[in-house]
């Protein structure tokens, strides 16, 4: 901890050790040396820096000037001999932990529709007060600023821009900055200089043209804004403003919980805050996530508060509708939820929908499945009231998997193309016989509340004992956050495992039989054994597929390879393999 705060944002590192030289020089010409105090490229000389790339002489020469400086790509300052490291001027910029290929990202947003060809620029930086880098965008638009259509052209190319870097990157730009042609100027190689353009940024040269967006922006909101009408929407739109962090008088009534930046995490805080603003005993997770749209959610609110409400069981989730493309079905994992896929469906928004099929027997009064032949069949029957013609995009998460795989079948037994079958880190075998013992340990790791070591120690010695002491087992083992954030009770969560063991109770004889047209196997580190091992059981599959299927490595384990760290990464796999499919 500082006694003071720091005399600049960038802490010093000091001088250089013995024998090293550093210097800052003007990253255009890469010699040019800077002035005391300015920011430009890091460069570093001596006996302890190697000197070229082993096989590579391209690499070489472009990393290296003359007199043997090496070019670090790091931006920073010296002044009074010490050194300040501000951000990176290569062109990559890391996203947990990897590391992205700006020109690849320049070369997909060129085809932005409203973007100027070869008038655009992505540029690694790090906002003042950011503990992360990120990056912006400077493009020239191909309308007019001052046009009357000016507002709608804007904000559909600001989206489109944002979209393409999500799913390239798994990042949206911290700026995007609209600049007038003649402001956009080239080398005499041809190329934008971004080091340029960030000066120009940071020295407020452009403030203007940011005022112009911004008013352009507020233009097109204040179109397809919706007043909210009635309490419970004034009231929900103040929820919504307090979790996301935003304005509550920029709420539209037509605000979209998850399009908003909501996650699987918020959508428990929406229903922790809602169930206590409305003084209800509950409002469903399941209908938070059916209902994301403000004036949407009020009704189904009004409707629990007047105590009119009678849903009738649907398993189709739709967790995001936007896009032209085949939508994606995604089946639940064995713990029959489907808040795990919140995340994931974010990241299809303007390009498909995402739908996901929850399992039937949460609410009061709706019965559990009680074969796998009933639960397909409601499965594809909602499929096609949804879609009723293919080509279908059919995927599921573990246990889902393999339904997901009996899904496509049954459509392609129908005339049906289906041009996708996902297949989650799952094996082609009947679900493994977990008792009441493994299904409530299972489900209680995969809520956080035990580790994966305890349902092994733990297994054997509960199983002897009655359901309610296993139960107090676990919730004494449980930490306060997640059973405050899930609002889970005793009773809660024994239903929750009755749910998910009626699953596994029905597909405990169930053996894959028959084929599919096209199949994608996705599969993560495995808890025991090697990766190896793993993808050899998985390849029993091409046993049940009439094309050799796809073995497609993800990161992460079985357990996380949707949860934060992954998902960005795992989406642009996905989607990739969506892609490669035609779809």
């Amino acid at each position: 901890v500082l006694d003071a705060p720091p005399l600049y944002e960038f802490l010093e590192l000091g001088i250089p050790v013995a024998g090293c030289e550093m210097r800052i020089v003007d990253p255009e010409d890469g010699v040019t040396p800077c002035p005391n105090g300015e920011s430009g490229e890091l460069q570093v000389r001596g006996p302890m820096v190697f000197v070229r790339y082993y096989n590579n002489p391209e690499a070489t020469s472009s990393s290296f000037v003359e007199d043997g400086w090496y070019r670090t790509g790091d931006v920073g300052i010296i002044e009074k001999g010490k050194m300040r490291l501000s951000g990176r001027i290569k062109d990559t910029v890391i996203v947990h932990g990897v590391s992205y290929g700006i020109p690849e990202l320049e070369t997909y947003l060129q085809t932005v529709e409203g973007v100027t060809h070869s008038f655009l620029a992505a540029v690694p930086y790090r906002a003042p007060g950011q503990e992360t880098e990120g990056f912006a965008v400077f493009y020239s638009p191909t309308f007019d600023l001052d046009s009357e259509d000016a507002p709608v052209k804007l904000y559909a190319t600001h989206c489109a821009i944002r979209d393409v870097c999500v799913k390239l990157i798994t990042l949206p730009p911290r700026l995007i900055i609209p600049i007038p042609i003649n402001r956009m100027e080239k080398t005499t190689l041809g190329k934008l200089s971004r080091a340029r353009l960030v000066n120009l940024f940071k020295q407020g040269e452009f403030a203007m043209h940011i005022a112009r967006a911004e008013e352009l922006f507020d233009i097109a909101r204040d179109a397809s804004f919706v007043a909210l009408s009635t309490e419970t929407e004034k009231i929900l739109a103040d929820i919504y403003a307090g979790i996301l962090n935003l304005s509550v008088g920029d709420m539209s009534a037509s605000g979209n919980f998850f399009e908003l930046g909501g996650t699987s995490v918020d959508v428990i805080r929406l229903k922790r805050e809602g169930e206590s603003a409305f003084e209800l005993p509950e409002i469903p997770i399941i209908q938070i996530l059916k209902h994301p749209v403000i004036s949407s959610l009020a009704k189904y609110v009004d409707s629990l508060v007047s105590k009119a409400t009678s849903e009738e069981y649907d398993p189709i989730v739709p967790l995001q509708l936007t896009g032209r493309k085949t939508p994606v079905f995604m089946v639940h994992p064995g713990m029959a939820e489907v808040l795990i896929f919140v995340n994931l469906a974010k990241y299809f928004q303007n390009e498909r929908p995402f739908y996901a099929l929850r399992a039937r027997g949460f609410e009061l009064g709706q019965p559990f499945f009680t074969t796998t032949d009933e639960m397909v069949s409601c499965y594809t029957a909602a499929v096609k009231r949804t879609q009723p013609h293919g080509p279908y995009a059919i995927a599921g998460y573990s246990y889902g998997g393999v339904i997901a795989f009996e899904i496509a079948k049954r459509l392609e037994a129908m005339g049906d193309k289906v041009k996708f079958t996902g297949v989650i880190d799952i094996v082609a075998h009947r679900a493994r016989e977990n008792d009441w013992t493994l299904c409530l340990l299972t489900l209680s790791h995969l809520l956080g509340l035990v580790s994966e070591q305890d349902i092994n120690d733990l297994a054997p010695s509960m199983r002897p004992l009655t359901r309610r002491e296993q139960l107090k087992i676990v919730w004494k083992l449980s930490p306060p956050e997640p059973l405050v954030e899930l609002q889970l009770t005793p009773a809660k969560l024994t239903h929750w495992v009755n749910v998910s063991g009626s699953l596994m109770e029905c597909g405990k004889n169930y053996e894959p039989a028959s084929s599919v047209s096209v199949m994608d196997v996705f599969y993560a580190n495995p808890a025991r054994g090697s990766k190896e091992a793993w993808l050899h059981r998985l390849k029993r599959w091409s046993d049940y597929c009439r094309s050799e299927p796809s073995y497609i490595d993800v990161p992460g384990h079985h357990y996380t390879l949707m949860d934060f760290d992954h998902v960005p990464r795992f989406q642009k796999i996905f989607r990739d393999r969506l892609e490669a499919r035609g779809l």
